[in-house]
């Protein structure tokens, strides 16, 4: 739109106009639209122009690199990588990945055309109509990317947690179902917010209306509660690994080590505190303040990334160490000899490593000869040797089985 005045002064074309009555009824206001928009904060006095833009764009653009090459890695390793498997926690973080790099694509275009990271007073109408229009779609985008992330970290707990009690399966499936309502109700409370919807996402729609629309509920509310109750799913799924790991019997450098990937969860959980902290000022010079909340969004979504990723990792830094051969080793039954020369099959070895849970289970067999059972008859009976067929080669063996399971 060219010829488009600045936010504050009389709109220049009818579609500033549209805008501008937009804007109005947006903030409840019934004052002349041909006067513009008045301006809060004003300009100061000896102000030089400001700029938060070429940083926005440079972080987005560091973000969109990092998020494809860890989730690269993370899906490479799974695929390609032995014992690593292929999960649905590998599946879902597919989606959660491309939603976040679709988000992230839209926080820069915000800063070419809806003129995000500069002051209000030095937006036109013309990019304040696409800073509204752009931050709300990307307002539920938002919640699909970090919801979906959960589901996936939801997915591998399940996976760290399936071998110890049925309970925690139930739990994660609760886990599952909430995350999945949550995300229904985001979506049902963007389409159902105002109505018509189009109004919502479109200034020039809204100004155009002969009646304001119906507003059913206050925008800015519904989106700090599903915040705030995307941030309590954030510290619940935080304390389920550290529960488990807790109870866990393993090595303290292991457990240091897993407590240690965990614990980066706890950077998004502040990250998103912070987020909804300066989120209950972000209509004050909205473009500016756009850039700080945008900040500690992307940390959030970028450390839920990184807990989903961090455990594969874990198994990579395993392998490289030389510590594989040896989980492998210990993996596999080991018996000192079998009758018959029964040694444990291929598949009996695979099915030792589930899920990547270390579980050491010790298990005695007792294997007796014929020549046992008949003396045993004899001695019950009190039948003559010369009647019984034994075979003196066969002798009893008694074998120690042991199986661990590997943490991918």
């Amino acid at each position: 739109m060219s010829g488009s005045a600045l936010y504050g002064q009389p709109p220049n074309t009818e579609e500033d106009l549209w805008i501008v009555k937009g804007l109005l009824r947006t903030a409840g206001l019934d004052t002349d639209p041909r006067l513009g928009v008045p301006v809060d904060p004003p300009r100061p006095a000896n102000y030089h122009f400001q700029t938060r833009g070429p940083q926005l764009v440079i972080s987005m653009s560091c973000m969109i690199s990092l998020v494809i090459l860890i989730t690269g890695i993370r899906l490479a390793l799974r695929k390609f990588v032995a014992p690593l498997r292929f999960g649905l926690d590998d599946w879902m973080i597919i989606p959660a990945a491309l939603t976040t790099i679709l988000w992230l694509a839209f926080i820069i275009a915000i800063k070419y055309v809806g003129g995000g990271g500069k002051h209000q007073y030095d937006c036109t109408y013309h990019e304040i109509y696409w800073f509204h229009r752009f931050t709300a779609i990307c307002t539920l985008e938002y919640f699909y990317a970090t919801t979906l992330t959960k589901i996936s970290i939801v997915l591998f707990n399940r996976r760290l947690t399936g071998l110890t009690s049925k309970r925690w399966i139930k739990v994660h499936w609760t886990f599952i179902f909430l995350l999945v309502a949550f995300l229904i109700s985001c979506t049902v409370s963007a389409i159902t917010m105002t109505s018509p919807i189009q109004a919502q996402y479109s200034l020039i729609y809204l100004g155009k209306m002969t009646e304001p629309p119906r507003q059913r509920t206050n925008e800015v509310k519904v989106v700090i509660g599903m915040s705030v109750v995307s941030t309590i799913f954030d510290y619940a799924l935080l304390s389920v690994p550290i529960i488990v790991l807790w109870k866990i019997k393993m090595s303290p450098w292991k457990k240091i080590g897993l407590f240690f990937i965990f614990s980066v969860g706890g950077l998004s959980c502040v990250s998103a505190v912070m987020r909804i902290i300066i989120q209950t000022h972000f209509w004050d010079d909205a473009p500016y303040n756009f850039t700080n909340m945008i900040l500690w969004a992307v940390l959030e979504m970028f450390f839920g990334i990184i807990v989903a990723s961090l455990p594969t990792f874990n198994s990579l830094f395993i392998i490289l160490c030389g510590q594989r051969r040896k989980a492998t080793e210990s993996a596999v039954t080991t018996i000192s000899e079998l009758p018959n020369g029964h040694s444990p099959s291929e598949k009996s070895r695979n099915s030792l490593v589930e899920d990547g849970i270390f579980r050491k289970d010790e298990v005695e067999l007792e294997f007796r000869s014929r020549l046992d059972s008949d003396d045993r008859r004899c001695r019950d009976n009190r039948t003559p040797w010369a009647i019984l067929k034994g075979d003196p080669s066969k002798s009893s063996h008694r074998v120690k089985v042991s199986s661990s399971h590997k943490a991918p």
